[in-house]
């Protein structure tokens, strides 16, 4: 479990970049908060829906609404959610620590039915979106490969096509108040869907099995 006694790392210079529509953080020594989610979980419909609420917003105020919304739909459970399934949702666990210590520093991370919270500080030659990719593409196959042998046959589903959705959401971590706030958002999460009573009870997340941090009182 890590708690460190060190301030937190904090970006001198934001570089900002991106993959489509949305801008994302990367700076060398900056901790982040990513959620990436399956290709369907966000349904053509609720996605209008959440565009028309987002225009009806200041325009400062927009990034942060569209970021509420899209988490209070991910948590409703669209799609196929193949990630709820035992051996899907351990499989993606692994790897997401596959590279623990190595290409970054995992702090907490969470597998949802529809979605993905990992809280990390990249490494050196690693940057943000490199590892998000590599998590994609090698989950990916190992999904497809799951789901094709049956593992998610009890819902009637037999291939997943694509399986993540190309985009994913970051927000680099502001202090060491945030980081803590954000530890907790990302293991209360089951909990919050009613997919657990305790944060500890998610064994897919680093809230389980005994892995839980200890909070600053």
């Amino acid at each position: 479990m890590y708690r460190s006694n060190k301030p937190l790392p904090h970006p001198s210079s934001p570089r900002w970049i991106s993959r489509g529509y949305l801008p994302h953080f990367q700076e060398p020594g900056a901790i982040q908060h990513v959620v990436f989610h399956l290709a369907d979980s966000v349904p053509k419909d609720v996605l209008a829906t959440m565009d028309t609420k987002i225009r009806g917003v200041p325009a400062n105020d927009q990034s942060g609404e569209r970021r509420r919304l899209r988490e209070f739909c991910l948590d409703h459970g669209h799609g196929c959610c193949v990630l709820q399934f035992p051996k899907v949702a351990t499989a993606m666990q692994d790897i997401l620590r596959h590279f623990e210590g190595q290409r970054y520093d995992l702090f907490a991370w969470a597998v949802m039915p529809s979605h993905v919270h990992a809280l990390c500080l990249p490494r050196d030659d690693w940057p943000l979106a490199r590892i998000v990719a590599s998590w994609k593409r090698y989950s990916a196959r190992t999904i497809r490969d799951l789901v094709r042998a049956g593992e998610a046959s009890s819902v009637g589903i037999y291939d997943v096509t694509p399986v993540w959705h190309p985009e994913y959401f970051d927000r680099f971590i502001r202090d060491d108040d945030h980081y803590w706030q954000t530890v907790r958002y990302i293991e209360e999460n089951p909990v919050k869907a009613r997919l657990a009573k305790r944060a500890e009870d998610w064994p897919w997340s680093s809230a389980g099995k005994g892995q839980r941090h200890v909070f600053p009182r």
